[in-house]
């Protein structure tokens, strides 16, 4: 009877406790906001981009020190295109995915409400965003690949509702029913599908990106966008090499940007840098397959474009198309300068291992190159190296050499 009196009065008093809503903000501290909280199913099957939404509003206003999105373990989230924004209250916003983000698998499912289908996951101006978890965020990229330019030149048009095809002699065209006046319609470029890229950070300062698992985005799969102090790092970015335009990690007009002790390989660039970038850091990175380290393609169009101080260091290829490149358009006012190549070996399915090329009129400067081994996945053949419009200097053991470079 005592007994029972206790566990009456405990429960009395817990209660309250117990049934609080998990909307209520603590006075301080941490406070997490699980999706499942927000409605999300977890099924791979159920919708579940409303509950992201909701559980990001919630976390994005919270004004706790830390507040936390949670992605929870062992479940299957599909989502349509999707943009979290800032700003947010607090200066410290974590997301943390556990379980597996996946997009629509058929391109004609994509909702992209009223807007161009250009990207899938999307965070913009959010400051102090840190991006963590062992989940896994899959594009399910392979149908956008067989509708690419790179695969399939018959492509003409597709568009976002009901999509449906036929055959007009040897070509497939595919056509939607729908309005395009009212729908919104995938992005076209020459008479070709555009995928979108799969996760895009943008206008966003010290943002931490690590631990997760990126695969088979339709386009890119990481994207930086006009962000300074980017710190990513235990990666593992993965898609057939035979994807087209598939790079892991792309970064644009960026400054202070760290990668390293990653894994990337897919089938396009393993890291790719395009203009009005400086200060990118690269270490500890295994390329392969894909098409290595590039900087560039830039200037096209005669633009005026500067990528500066890039330090690549601690890179292993495996079986790249090329190693470490640098592209730039002839007759163009691109300005690359101190860039460093150190300590830097692997192998290329290609005879051409380094790529140095730059416009005759602004010619990349301050090229430093030190301890490079790239050798050729045949038996018996050599790598060499493609050099025009490149200045610089050369130290250590450097297979294939690189000539326009100075010795000292």
């Amino acid at each position: 009877m005592e007994l029972s009196l206790f566990l009456f009065v405990l429960l009395s008093l817990t209660a309250p406790l117990l049934v609080q809503s998990h909307h209520q903000e603590p006075n301080n501290g941490a406070h997490v906001f699980n999706v499942f909280h927000y409605g999300a199913v977890g099924d791979g099957r159920a919708d579940d981009t409303q509950a992201f939404t909701d559980a990001w509003k919630a976390t994005c206003m919270s004004s706790s020190s830390s507040p936390t999105m949670h992605i929870p373990w062992e479940k299957t989230f599909l989502l349509q295109p999707l943009i979290f924004r800032g700003p947010c209250q607090s200066k410290n916003v974590h997301v943390e995915i556990n379980g597996k983000i996946v997009a629509p698998s058929d391109p004609s499912k994509w909702k992209c409400n009223h807007s161009y289908c250009n990207k899938w996951i999307k965070f913009v101006r959010v400051d102090g965003l840190s991006i963590s978890g062992s989940g896994t965020i899959d594009g399910q990229g392979s149908r956008w690949w067989d509708l690419s330019c790179g695969h399939n030149e018959h492509v003409r048009l597709v568009t976002l509702y009901k999509l449906q095809s036929f055959p007009i002699g040897n070509e497939t065209v595919y056509l939607s029913i729908a309005n395009c006046m009212h729908f919104g319609i995938f992005l076209f470029f020459q008479g070709c599908l555009v995928a979108p890229t799969g996760f895009v950070i943008a206008h966003s300062n010290n943002v931490h990106l690590s631990g997760l698992i990126f695969m088979d985005s339709p386009n890119m799969h990481i994207f930086f966008e006009r962000s300074t102090g980017i710190y990513a790092s235990n990666l593992s970015i993965t898609a057939p090499g035979n994807s087209p335009n598939t790079d892991g990690i792309h970064i644009q007009k960026c400054t202070n940007v760290f990668i390293d002790h990653s894994q990337i390989g897919t089938g396009d660039d393993c890291i790719s840098i395009s203009d009005g970038s400086s200060h990118i850091n690269i270490s500890r990175i295994v390329c392969g397959p894909g098409h290595g380290i590039s900087i560039g393609s830039l200037g096209k169009g005669g633009n005026e474009e500067t990528v500066e101080y890039v330090h690549v260091s601690d890179v292993e290829f495996r079986g790249t198309s090329n190693g470490v490149r640098i592209k730039t358009w002839q007759k163009s006012a691109v300005r690359i300068s101190n860039v460093t190549y150190s300590e830097i070996y692997g192998t290329s399915n290609r005879n051409t291992a380094v790529w140095f090329a730059c416009s005759e009129s602004v010619p990349c400067t301050d090229i430093f190159v030190k301890n490079i081994n790239i050798q050729s996945t045949e038996n018996g053949e050599e790598t060499w190296s493609y050099c025009q419009n490149a200045y610089g200097r050369v130290h250590g053991e450097v297979v294939p050499m690189v000539p326009c470079l100075d010795r000292r």
